[in-house]
């Protein structure tokens, strides 16, 4: 698949659980958790590492945001 290429080629997107937890304004322990329960924003393992891709946290934010207005 090519959009897991898209780790390695392009490493600026790529961000470690720390970074994407503050990215995302939650903890290590809930990204963590998302994990387990394969909730959250996609990940990728590169032997033990995890790596979100800030694409597709920016996708995820997307999808939970709604505008409401008042």
């Amino acid at each position: 698949s090519g959009h897991s290429q898209d780790y390695f080629s392009n490493r600026d997107n790529r961000m470690t659980p720390i970074e994407a937890a503050q990215y995302l304004e939650r903890t290590r322990k809930t990204l963590a958790q998302w994990r387990y329960n394969k909730k959250g924003p996609a990940f990728i393992k590169v032997g033990e590492r995890i790596y979100y891709d800030k694409r597709v946290l920016d996708e995820w934010i997307q999808s939970k945001s709604q505008v409401v207005w008042h």
